[in-house]
């Protein structure tokens, strides 16, 4: 049987762990990400894996191990509507190239990088040119997509990400394609917990609760606050972000059947991020902690369809011979 080596870096909550988790013969010889709450969360799910707590340009190309697969889900915040949008000028911008660098050293049988939609736009489409050129000419077949959780799901949040696929042989390129569109069925409500902890609740011991109650007059849709009460105009969950991770009224809001105002608990994020319920969320983590995790991760549910196409090029093509993991 082949056996797919593979690295998760930027691996966050490691939703791409997960997914290559049901891979018959995949093995994952590295993971890695900076964020001491990504350490608690990826070990207490994989506490097998190898995983390195650190910044990736502070660990030499040389100690990431040779793998057929590398995954990552790179910094996004510099080329996001949401965030900074000064691109490669930014330090998190440049781990792109420290990404190049394992590449250029490890020169795996494929990849998978994950960003936000506006990465193809950035800087009038110039940064991502660089990026696939860059891919290109390490000798990879390179496309990309963007996928939408509530188009390629069965959950209802809107969560566009562009994944860029590359594969070194031309056989395994062929056998792959994207994963095709699937009807969403599940609605809001099924995304939700039974019994909500109280301190979701907002009431009128909050400053804003006044507005929030003025404003908030249904309950098919969600509300944020951002010093203003914005309603969003579909019946998805907006796209989770970051930015949660600040706590507060960045989380989406809803309006209960009992006319109660809440924000959605961390478990609702990770669920609406499509991750199963026997998915951990370590009790040393706060809330804030969570939100944060849960706005910068991948949809699950996503990666795993995408995953599957990936493997099944890889395992279909003449490229991958049998091996021990070894």
């Amino acid at each position: 049987m082949a056996i797919i080596k593979y690295v998760d870096l930027f691996c966050g909550t490691g939703a791409f762990s997960l997914a290559m988790q049901n891979k018959s013969g995949a093995h994952c010889v590295f993971a890695n990400d900076m964020c001491p709450n990504s350490e608690i969360i990826y070990t207490a799910n994989f506490p097998t894996h190898n995983f390195v707590n650190a910044k990736l340009e502070h660990i030499p190309v040389e100690d990431v191990p040779e793998h057929d697969l590398l995954i990552a889900g790179f910094p996004c915040q510099s080329f996001s509507v949401e965030g900074s949008k000064k691109g490669f000028d930014d330090d998190r911008g440049q781990a792109f190239f420290r990404l190049l660098d394992v590449i250029k050293h490890r020169q795996p049988k494929a990849f998978v990088l994950e960003n936000v939609k506006h990465l193809i736009n950035h800087d009038k489409g110039k940064t991502f040119k660089t990026i696939t050129s860059l891919l290109e000419c390490e000798g990879y077949i390179v496309v990309h997509k963007v996928l939408n959780t509530t188009t390629y799901t069965d959950v209802p949040q809107r969560r566009e990400r562009v994944f860029i696929v590359g594969f070194k042989n031309e056989d395994s390129a062929r056998h792959f394609a994207y994963p095709e569109p699937e009807p969403k069925t599940r609605a809001v409500e099924d995304m939700l917990e039974a019994v909500p902890d109280v301190r979701y609740y907002y009431d009128a011991r909050y400053k804003i609760y006044a507005q929030l109650k003025r404003d908030m007059r249904t309950q098919k849709t969600f509300y944020r606050y951002k010093g203003t009460t914005r309603q969003f105009a579909s019946e998805l969950c907006p796209t989770l972000t970051a930015g949660m991770g600040g706590g507060g009224h960045n989380v989406p809001l809803l309006l209960t059947s009992k006319n109660e105002i809440r924000k959605l608990s961390p478990r609702e994020c990770f669920n609406f991020q499509t991750f199963p319920a026997t998915f951990i969320l370590p009790a040393n983590i706060s809330d804030r902690g969570l939100y944060r995790l849960a706005g910068n991760a991948v949809s699950y549910a996503v990666v795993e369809r995408l995953l599957n196409n990936v493997v099944k090029a890889l395992l279909g093509s003449s490229d991958m011979p049998s091996q021990s993991v070894g």
